[in-house]
């Protein structure tokens, strides 16, 4: 399911090429005012006492924001089955069973993505791992190291006030985690038994996907959207470069729907991991003074079991296996001089675009030239056949 909607954000800006680009930064944008899109759960056959009551359970916590996800009930259908939101691509098929469904509807790597990204993560980076130690390792390698290079001459856009006039006056001010621009990564095995879903959920975005057999980076924002798996000879400096520009730039394109990505299932209450995550006013005083980690790698232990996705019985026989993660990559990104020694190696410094961004800006620009011109042609033979 290659993810198309770069081009109506390209016909977007190129309708108002001379507005100025929002300040917020796209990952803060989708944080601040992007809730997850619901995946859909079909649900068919004759349900037992005990699987109504399940589905009730998860209605409910749906009603209430805690799930992103819509129970529909297909009567022909057999079994169930999870699709992608507004789309009828099913990423997840099964029993409508308890267990099966908890760890289809979220995960431990799940709720530790969630929990970066509310406490301060600018982008989460998930590389799905081929199960080849030597790929996997090199993958994982430039990945970090990039991230680490981007922490420390990446600059977020300055903010203007002007651009939070659209959020309620209790958000404006202080809301969420403090501002910084902070990236992280954790590796995931596709023969986890806890992260199946997860596996799934990623792999399953775009059809090609399930013939790579190579390590794919997965660029996690917002609430927990994520821009299409880069692999192979893609999953280089120039794609880190191209994706985390673009995620930590100005939001110039500001409707979620024209903005490529596609949300994570996962039960997790935003708004009120938001509002905890607001510092009190020492808190904030100190965490501005605090002396950038920029550079600095952290060991993230495996997160802990998902208590309450359906229901709370059910996770008492999920075990997480340990899985070897990545270092956790956090700082206050510092401006450096282009001039720097750094900026001497062919990979220093960030590249405008991603090679997959840049793919479909190129197709984007060639299509609205065309459509202009076409355009430009048909009123020119209009007016010329009008006596």
């Amino acid at each position: 399911m290659r993810d198309s909607r770069l081009f109506g954000c390209w016909l977007l800006a190129l309708a108002a090429a001379s507005a100025p680009a929002c300040s917020v930064p796209v990952f803060r944008y989708a944080l601040e005012r992007w809730p997850a899109d619901p995946h859909v759960l079909t649900v068919g056959g004759a349900l037992t006492a005990a699987q109504q009551a399940m589905l009730d359970r998860l209605v409910e916590r749906s009603g209430n924001g805690l799930v992103n996800v819509d129970v529909v009930k297909e009567p022909a259908a057999a079994g169930a089955a999870l699709r992608y939101p507004g789309s009828t691509l099913a990423w997840w098929t099964g029993a409508v069973d308890e267990t099966a469904l908890a760890i289809a509807l979220d995960s431990p790597w799940r709720q530790e993505i969630a929990k970066r990204l509310v406490g301060g993560d600018s982008v989460v980076w998930v590389l799905v791992e081929s199960g080849d130690v030597a790929k996997d390792q090199a993958a994982a390698t430039l990945l970090d190291a990039r991230l680490v290079h981007l922490a420390s001459v990446l600059e977020l856009p300055k903010q203007d006030p002007a651009d939070l006039a659209d959020l309620p006056p209790w958000k404006r001010s202080n809301y969420g985690p403090p501002l910084r621009l902070a990236f992280s990564s954790l590796r995931l095995s596709r023969t986890n038994p806890m992260e199946t879903g997860l596996v799934a959920l990623l792999l399953g975005s775009d059809p090609a996907l399930a013939k790579v057999s190579d390590p794919i980076a997965f660029a996690v924002f917002g609430r927990g959207r994520f821009l299409e798996g880069v692999h192979g000879k893609d999953l280089s400096n120039q794609t880190i470069d191209g994706m985390s520009l673009f995620l930590t730039g100005a939001c110039s394109c500001q409707v979620k729907e024209m903005n490529p990505g596609t949300d994570l299932l996962l039960t997790f209450d935003w708004e009120e991991a938001l509002i905890k995550a607001t510092p009190k006013p020492k808190e904030e005083k100190d965490a501005a003074t605090a002396t950038p980690a920029s550079g600095a790698a952290t060991a993230s232990a495996p997160p802990a079991a998902v208590a309450g996705i359906v229901a709370a019985p059910v996770v008492e026989t999920l075990v997480s296996e340990p899985l070897a993660t990545a270092p956790a990559v956090a700082g206050t990104a510092q401006p450096k001089n282009a001039q720097s020694k750094n900026a001497q190696r062919d990979d220093a410094q960030p590249q405008a675009v991603a090679i997959p961004i840049a793919r479909d800006l190129r197709l984007a620009a060639l299509i609205g030239l065309g459509v202009l011109v076409i355009g430009g042609l048909t009123v020119f033979v209009v007016r010329q056949r009008k006596p």
